[in-house]
């Protein structure tokens, strides 16, 4: 956390989304919201529209995300590399 002048914190932010099946039927049709467009942050429309979500404050760090195939691939492969074998 870095914090700003004026005693101001600064997050870094990352998420992990969980939505009721309802809720995605309605978002698409939800118009999007100014602080959404000049944000960039999707979620702001839910709140926007008066739904809640629920924000945590941690202490770590993310891992790097996995955000296209080659991602994925090294992921599958540190993971296999880690991977402790069980015995059946």
């Amino acid at each position: 956390m870095c914090i700003l002048r004026l005693g101001v914190p600064l997050y870094r932010h990352y998420g992990l989304y969980a939505y009721r099946v309802d809720f995605q039927m309605r978002y698409p049709s939800l118009e999007s919201a100014p602080i959404e467009r000049f944000e960039v942050l999707e979620q702001l429309r839910a709140l926007w529209h008066g739904y809640k979500i629920v924000v945590e404050i941690t202490t770590g760090t993310p891992a790097p995300g996995i955000d296209t195939p080659a991602d994925l691939e090294l992921a599958r492969a540190v993971y296999a590399a880690n991977a402790t074998p069980t015995s059946d």
